[in-house]
């Protein structure tokens, strides 16, 4: 065989490599098989950062530091699901977690937000950038909460977007007020490309001045912080509700589920009053809770913890974590009979069955 000949085998092995490397949509197979989780393949490298997911029928969503991935499972055993990977070029803060819906996430730097179409997010038709100082010239800095807690910012059922900021106490000046303001964006999509609805600004002092927790039920946004726990509505109505010092608050059936310092809360009345439902210890002061098929799931760092509620006194069973351990957790969903769970190390996977076995 000829020098000249292997040349060019070289170059077609070569060229064969790099097409294989640049497809689209790649097969994922898990890693060796064995009983506890099983990490995904296609999540390592650049993309093993991942900060959240969203199951929209089909399709399980995830979204990292630099890809949001469209995840579909196969029905085939060796290669269970394929993913597509799809490159942001608008890459947010570390310590921001963003939200996504069915038709969009949004992504924070500098003063502008970025919201993305959740089924096309490299389309740059389908993008949204809104730049905060042409809205407000004393705009300084959003303010988020940390990503280990809740999401930076909130979107509720109606699609609208609830974004914290802080604004200068006067123009050029370096100088901020403690307080914090909102801004509620609403978007529309349809069959073209995101669009702004309206835009409410909301400069009302909360008396909060570091945010610990946005969260949504159904169309209401809850913002906490500094032992105080505001409720605004999807018409932009504030309610400051009263009770104990609540980090963040979530909805469970007709139930609010409030995260306070070393305690859980409850109410049933839409947040008028709260009974204390768990104590912890102050290491859970950033738990995470999930609905789970109608449960309550309970993560921090890299626990995971069944929130029983026993004839209304809660009780923390700690669920199996093996192969988990110094891995933090920053999503939980139900996808294809499987727990997806997100980290800052990749993605895992576990059966619905399996997912049920408690440390001992």
């Amino acid at each position: 065989m000829s020098i000249r000949t292997l040349y060019q085998l070289s170059a077609l092995l070569l060229f064969s490599i790099f097409f294989i490397n640049c497809a689209d949509e790649e097969p994922m197979n898990p890693v060796v098989e064995n009983p506890d989780w099983k990490r995904l393949s296609n999540f390592a490298n650049e993309r093993r950062i991942q900060l959240n997911s969203f199951v929209v029928d089909d399709q399980l969503y995830t979204v990292g530091r630099e890809y949001f991935t469209h995840l579909e499972a196969t029905g085939d055993a060796e290669i269970p699901y394929v993913a597509q990977n799809n490159f942001l070029y608008f890459i947010s803060y570390y310590s921001f977690q963003p939200p996504i819906s069915a038709m969009f996430f949004p992504m924070l730097l500098d003063n502008f937000l970025s919201c993305s179409d959740s089924r096309s997010p490299t389309l740059s038709q389908a993008n949204l950038n809104i730049d905060f100082l042409a809205l407000d010239s004393l705009f300084r800095y959003f303010e988020i909460p940390s990503y280990k807690s809740t999401p930076g910012c909130g979107i509720n059922d109606e699609n609208q977007l609830l974004v914290a900021y802080k604004r200068r106490t006067a123009p050029n000046s370096q100088q901020v007020n403690t307080s914090f303001y909102l801004a509620k964006i609403e978007l529309s999509s349809g069959a073209g490309p995101l669009d702004t609805v309206n835009q409410h600004f909301i400069h009302e002092d909360f008396g909060i001045q570091n945010i610990t927790g946005i969260t949504t039920v159904n169309s209401d946004f809850y913002v906490c912080g500094d032992d105080i726990a505001v409720r605004i509505n999807s018409a932009g109505e504030i309610e400051k509700l009263d009770g104990p010092g609540l980090t963040k608050i979530y909805g469970f059936g007709e139930k609010l589920i409030g995260i306070g310092f070393k305690k859980a809360y409850a109410s049933e009345d839409d947040g008028i009053s709260w009974a204390e439902i768990a104590s912890f210890d102050d290491s859970l002061f950033e738990l995470k809770l999930h609905d789970l098929d109608g449960e309550i799931i309970a993560t921090f760092e890299d626990k995971i913890y069944h929130f029983i509620d026993s004839e209304g006194n809660f009780l923390f069973q700690e669920i199996e974590n093996e192969h988990l351990e110094d891995i933090l957790i920053t999503s939980l969903s139900k996808f294809d009979n499987q727990v997806f769970l997100t980290t800052l190390s990749g993605v895992f996977r576990k059966g619905i069955e399996d997912f049920w076995t408690y440390k001992e």
